[in-house]
């Protein structure tokens, strides 16, 4: 590790990557370039991982394969604080839109065994090759975003 980002000095703490556990330097300079964010133990390629495994399957889901892909564990409770102290941007539209597609549909909760089963709605926006949202419980912003984009001249609404 010294040798890529060529310093030692400082108090050391150890960081999970994709490539094992590294003893990484306190220091601003070795932290800044590795791109380490403050109070957090998991290297970024890790972290993307994590976020990557759990946008597509259950956190617990996404710890297990974590651990099958890397070799590294990371528990299904850090994957959910990852998500939620991640800051997602907005969209941004800058060229005009010709195609838009928006979908939607029902996510069923984890409830305890016995309890009956939670259904909660979901909408996904995808505005041509500009890029892709999905919102949790909030119709009015996915339409608002459809709504908002430049659109060409020619379009049509299919039911």
């Amino acid at each position: 590790m010294s040798q890529s980002s060529k310093t030692e000095a400082g108090r050391k703490r150890a960081i999970q990557t994709c490539l094992g556990t590294w003893q990484v330097s306190e220091k601003q300079k070795q932290k800044q370039k590795l791109g380490l964010r403050p109070q957090t133990r998991l290297s970024p390629q890790l972290e993307k991982s994590c976020l990557l495994l759990s946008a597509n399957v259950s956190y617990a889901n996404a710890s297990r394969d974590l651990e099958v892909l890397t070799g590294m564990k990371v528990s299904h409770s850090t994957q959910q604080r990852l998500v939620h102290r991640w800051e997602f941007r907005d969209l941004e539209v800058k060229e005009e839109v010709t195609t838009i597609s928006i979908d939607g549909g029902k996510v069923r909760l984890r409830t305890p065994k016995g309890e009956a089963s939670e259904w909660r709605d979901y909408k996904a926006v995808s505005l041509q090759d500009q890029g892709c949202a999905a919102f949790w419980q909030e119709n009015e912003v996915s339409s608002g975003l459809a709504e908002s984009a430049t659109l060409g001249q020619d379009n049509y609404l299919l039911r």
